[in-house]
């Protein structure tokens, strides 16, 4: 059992390590909530971006997979040995929730806590009907991890152009990998349990934010909404990689809202978010947009509440996070073949699509289509939360305009990447909406949540 869970296991320590460089929740409850929900996917993303260099020198097998575990570890142990000599700066301190909960919002928690159960036999009914998940699943994460277990010295061939989309990110392909090794065989139990580690991660991330910020109801609130979602559960359930991503995207926004905690900027907390987002690109394509959106948040949000100097100085605080993580990432793209959309993208054909004016209609139709259809999508979720603003009010700290500002500009830059990616897509346009829009409205999903939860009541 311990083997097969050894992916989580990894995922884990190593965020742990990480996070606790950068942030010291007060209270042993928070603290090892926080460290775990937030660590597994944080954790994931630096396993994937070491184990690819480690596996560019070292045979894939459990002696690379102990080196790139072993790597990011010893430097998170430097630092913290840097931080107990006073050589390097504090942890941002986080103290435990202030506001105190009605019993209307007890009532709503406990209540909503009993839905969650069916979350967990959702995801055994779709391991029982779909062993192998879904299409992306056994065409994609699992179909390189067999080629990493089966044939380790010929794993760069999951680079060529006759795999399925060779220019996937590997990470989820890794952790897949990292449990057959440790077991030495292959077992579609492995895969399921990375994937149904990903939707309790992103509920437990939203929950414990809310709970730092606000009260432990709060966030029982948010982990119900999220795990309440048919859709969202069933993605998790098929093994697609959109669960994941949001799972780290919603953990970018917490740490970058908990950058503000104490009323003003932790500059190295506000580097531990940049670092996260820009780890969402080596969980997926659709990941790489994040950092940007981020940026463009800050840029916003700074240039409104704080001026030309704050801006560039809190934008240049992120970058350093993300700058080394995009960096590697770019690396990483020299192996792989290029991203089919960037070559559509560059195309002859591009600004005929551009100014095709039905084509607009029809991805602007069909995302609004799927932000509706499921239940608990954005605006079945959107109603439900203005329902919570009627009852219990709403207003807005002054110090929590600019994380809110810069978290919700954010996500509607990813948003409209996903909306120019529909756009400059070589494949066809129906398909492609059928088989990705309700996909990538999920994806922002819990981000929405915690964002939309997280205003004063």
């Amino acid at each position: 059992m311990l083997r097969i869970l050894s992916p989580v296991f990894i995922s884990g320590v190593l965020g742990w390590l990480t996070l606790r460089v950068f942030f010291r929740p007060e209270g042993l409850w928070v603290r090892a909530a926080f460290y775990l929900a937030l660590g597994i996917p944080v954790g994931a993303g630096l396993f994937g971006l070491f184990a690819f260099l480690t596996f560019l020198f070292v045979r894939p097998g459990t002696g690379a997979i102990l080196v790139a575990f072993c790597v990011p570890a010893a430097l998170a142990g430097c630092l913290w040995w840097l931080q107990a000599a006073g050589r390097l700066f504090r942890p941002c301190s986080l103290a435990g929730p202030t506001a105190q909960c009605g019993p209307i919002l007890t009532i709503i928690a406990i209540l909503s806590f009993g839905t969650c159960l069916a979350a967990g036999l959702m995801l055994a009914t779709y391991f029982l009907a779909y062993p192998h998940g879904m299409w992306d699943a056994h065409a994609v994460w699992n179909a390189r991890a067999r080629v990493m277990f089966r044939a380790p010295d010929f794993w760069r061939d999951v680079f060529r152009s006759d795999h399925f989309h060779p220019d996937y990110p590997l990470t989820l392909s890794f952790l897949v990998f990292t449990g057959w090794a440790e077991l030495g065989r292959e077992t579609q139990v492995v895969p399921f349990a990375v994937a149904t580690v990903f939707p309790l991660a992103s509920a437990a991330t939203a929950a414990v934010g809310l709970t730092v910020w606000k009260s432990l109801s709060w966030g029982l609130v948010a982990a119900c909404l999220i795990l309440c979602s048919i859709g969202y559960v069933g993605l998790a359930g098929a093994q697609y990689a959109d669960v994941p991503l949001s799972a780290l995207l919603v953990a970018s926004v917490v740490l970058f809202t908990l950058a503000y905690r104490n009323g003003r900027v932790n500059p190295p907390a506000l580097a531990a978010a940049g670092m996260a987002a820009g780890l969402c690109g080596w969980i997926k394509n659709e990941g790489t947009p994040v950092v940007v959106g981020f940026t463009l948040g800050l840029l916003v949000a700074c240039l409104l509440l704080h001026g030309k100097r704050e801006c560039v100085r809190q934008i240049g605080w992120f970058w350093l996070g993300a700058a080394p993580v995009v960096a590697l990432l770019g690396y990483y793209r020299s192996f792989a073949p290029p991203d089919a959309l960037l070559q559509a993208a560059t195309s002859a054909g591009i600004q005929e699509k551009l100014l095709d004016a039905h084509r607009w209609t029809t991805i602007a139709k069909r995302y609004a289509e799927e932000s509706w259809r499921a239940p608990g999508t954005i605006a079945p979720l959107l109603l439900c939360i203005l329902f919570v603003w009627l009852i219990a009010g709403i207003r807005v700290e002054p110090a929590l305009r600019l994380p809110l500002i810069s978290g919700f500009t954010a996500l509607a830059g990813i948003a409209v990447s996903h909306i120019a990616a529909f756009l400059a897509s070589p494949y066809d346009l129906t398909w492609l909406l059928n088989t990705a829009a309700y996909r990538l409205v999920l994806e922002v999903m819990p981000s929405f949540v915690f964002l939309a939860l997280r205003k004063n009541w």
